[in-house]
């Protein structure tokens, strides 16, 4: 794992643990908070080890802007400014990094912008790196999203996209978990 994920990852579980235990909500559980921090060794493995491909795909790119689309808790935007990016990011509710917040400090580099990323007048190409982790299952339609991306990312920009599978084994895993 990256030093920076390593270190951002040092900092969020406990205020995510501490966070769990004071408020339990069908957001935190959307916003993947459990996964977060969870005590099963292998669940915590899969689980940052996807956040740590993501991460190095992000650091192997020329460019250090970044948008965190469907940034969730902020904990990916504040790897990557860790790593030296000038991160923004968004979502359509910033509760549970508000939560998080209660617990740990933000980078103040970050610009975190509540709303949704069509209706934003963010500057066009401004981005070397999109970082859309497990948010797009949850669009509809995505078309405008994808467009949104396209005018958003710089001319040698890159889109990383992770999402969940449903597959049995998937659904096991989350029941077992």
């Amino acid at each position: 794992m990256h030093p920076a994920l390593r270190e951002t990852k040092a900092r969020f579980q406990p205020a995510v643990r501490a966070v769990l235990e004071q408020t339990r909500s069908e957001a935190l559980a959307e916003a993947a908070l459990p996964a977060y921090a969870h005590r099963n060794p292998l669940i915590d493995w899969v689980f940052w080890r996807r956040l740590s491909v993501a991460f190095a795909e992000a650091c192997q790119h020329d460019g250090r802007t970044a948008l965190d689309f469907g940034c969730g808790t902020g904990l990916m935007s504040e790897a990557l400014t860790t790593a030296g990016f000038n991160v923004t990011a968004v979502d359509l509710d910033l509760g549970p990094k508000r939560l998080l917040e209660e617990q740990l400090h933000f980078a103040k580099s970050i610009t975190f912008v509540e709303g949704d990323l069509v209706a934003l007048d963010l500057p066009p190409g401004n981005f070397d790196v999109i970082l859309a982790l497990d948010v797009l299952e949850h669009i509809s339609p995505l078309v405008p999203y994808v467009q949104a991306f396209e005018r958003l990312l710089s001319r040698e920009g890159v889109l990383i996209v992770s999402g969940p599978t449903e597959n049995w084994l998937y659904r096991l895993g989350r029941r077992v978990a």
